[in-house]
């Protein structure tokens, strides 16, 4: 046996790429290195100047592929590490994150005539241009009594890859009948590394309604687009692997590259916010990770399949193997914080904070801790990008009730962080109601270990523990993770996931208790959020439906 020092672990985010170097032994991190993206997200503009319609999200594939470079060399340079110490690499992803590519896995964006067509490009997760393609479909699923649905929750997102594909074949036919396969940028990272076409079993069965055994039957498929069976027979993928499962080694032009060993074992890849959970140190039922980033991610494990309604997918062995994976989500909140920063920060608190060298959402944080828990004089609904669960509504929009002349800024982004806790209570609370209790959570992501205040609202807000994870970058761990299982024993020492998560994952680094006297101020509130909550998305109105959009 020749065991490695290091596993790898590469987490593709929205905004950027980092790359995790860490020691096989105990899982502490050896280096990290982030890439910001040099385009970024695509959004308002191409880059070539042309428009894009409201709703959309692009990104480019090269982008990916200079990331992989700049970090992985990085963390090697940072911890002094050669091309033999690695025993693995592990891949997590955004998703769902879609692209066209030729049988070769050109990206039809690279292509003179496909450059200015965003129906070409990835289409990131938060791409929300198929909004009318998710209500056909669902309204097509549900016409034909469509089972399946169950194990999404009750309907399909429009975040997921058949609105997103019968998007471009409605508004770009011409995108779909060059490509050859239309696929999840992770498998196509992968397919880059590895030169082997390979798809994660994870962004199938939950973005990409792969039930185990097929799709959906080809006649609910047709309800919606004679067409559309032929399209997914042709474009998407039948075969898939699980995390921990090695997709092949690195190819000798990208261990170059990287400078790696050739043949370094790649695991198939993951979910960024399905690889938190080893990451995390949870491998049992009764604990849920809540992945703190762009938006919120709930992850949980069940010894036994519950078909929950609202939420985003259960899926047999989707996170680790032996449970049911089950996920939900909001669908904003570090964007939702982002956009107070961005859009309703007063002048003279931008040039305090600059003064002050602070980031503008930490003085947000300190000026919000001041007003009591509960007495904003404002409630607000979390729906800046619609409501992901329960309610599974892209189309609904965000709210904030009660403004006076005296509002001040600081109990708006507080009113805001209280709406986000409460949207979260609502996903635990109806884990708890459908037979998934939730015993304590785990947080991870960039807010976890940024905003202090905000897991003390959690707590309080909930009524449950939240212990704050070892590292902020429990994704890119958790890939890590699985990136050891893949390299097998005889170089990582690991004889599958669950052995590599226990020895990997470290104790939490911070716990936040709920107050009972807290509690009961947030109870009161919670209940007005749900009166807001079940008026406006549950058919009291369809208001927010007829809002014009901005000009």
């Amino acid at each position: 046996m020749n065991t490695r020092d290091y596993a790898l672990g590469i987490d593709f985010g929205t905004e950027s790429a980092r790359a995790l170097l860490v020691r096989i032994s105990d899982g502490r991190e050896a280096a990290s290195q982030t890439y910001p993206y040099p385009h970024g997200v695509v959004e308002g503009r191409m880059p070539h100047g042309a428009p894009l319609p409201e709703g959309f999200a692009l990104q480019h594939p090269r982008d990916y592929l200079e990331a992989l470079e700049e970090t992985v060399k990085a963390v090697l340079r940072k911890a002094g590490a050669g091309p033999g110490d690695v025993a693995g690499i592990g891949i997590d992803f955004t998703a769902c994150t879609p692209l066209p590519v030729l049988a070769d896995g050109t990206p039809l964006c690279l292509l003179p005539e496909f450059a200015k067509n965003p129906h070409a490009w990835v289409k990131l997760w938060k791409h929300h241009g198929a909004l009318r393609e998710a209500e056909d479909l669902n309204r097509a699923f549900r016409s034909a009594g469509g089972e399946w649905l169950a194990r999404y929750g009750g309907a399909i997102n429009l975040e997921w890859i058949f609105p997103k594909l019968l998007e471009t074949h409605r508004k770009a036919p011409e995108v779909l009948e060059k490509a050859d396969r239309y696929l999840e940028a992770s498998d196509w990272v992968v397919w880059r590394l590895t030169g082997k076409e390979v798809r994660g079993s994870c962004a199938a069965g939950y973005k990409g309604c792969w039930l185990g055994d097929g799709y959906p039957p080809r006649e609910e498929l047709a309800r919606v687009d004679p067409r559309f069976p032929a399209l997914v027979d042709r474009l998407l993928g039948k075969t898939f692997l699980p995390a921990g499962r090695p997709a092949g080694g690195l190819t000798a032009e990208w261990a170059r590259r990287l400078g790696l060993e050739e043949g370094t074992p790649v695991s198939a890849p993951i979910i960024d916010a399905h690889a938190a959970v080893p990451g995390c140190g949870v491998g049992e039922s009764g604990r849920l990770v809540l992945i703190l980033g762009t938006s919120g991610c709930h992850m949980m494990l069940g010894e036994k399949e519950i078909l929950v309604p609202g939420i985003q997918g259960v899926v047999r062995d989707g996170i680790l193997p032996g449970f049911y994976g089950y996920e939900a989500g909001q669908a904003a909140l570090g964007d939702l914080f982002a956009w107070f920063a961005k859009n309703a920060l007063p002048r003279d608190y931008a040039r305090e904070a600059e003064a002050r060298s602070l980031p503008p959402l930490a003085l947000m944080e300190e000026k919000a801790r001041a007003v009591p828990p509960g007495r904003t004089g404002l409630v607000a609904l979390d729906w800046w990008n619609g409501n992901r669960s329960i309610l599974i509504d892209p189309g609904l929009k965000g709210l904030i009730l009660g403004y006076r002349m005296g509002t001040r800024p600081e109990q708006v982004f507080r009113a805001l962080l209280e709406a986000a806790a409460f949207g979260t209570r609502v996903i635990l609370d109806h884990f708890q109601d459908q037979g998934l209790p939730v015993k304590e959570v785990v947080a991870t992501g960039g807010i976890a270990g940024k905003n202090a205040l905000f897991l003390e609202i959690l707590a309080h807000a909930t009524g449950r523990t939240f212990h704050v994870a070892r590292t902020d970058q429990a994704c890119a761990l958790g890939a890590a993770v699985f990136g050891a299982a893949a390299a097998g024993p005889e170089r990582s020492g690991f004889q599958g996931v669950s052995q590599a998560a226990r020895a990997m994952a470290g104790s939490p680094r911070a716990t936040y208790e709920p107050d009972p006297a807290v509690k009961g101020i947030y109870d009161d509130l919670f209940a007005l959020y749900m009166e807001l909550h079940d008026h406006f998305g549950r058919g009291g109105t369809d208001l927010m439906k007829r809002i014009p959009p901005p000009g």
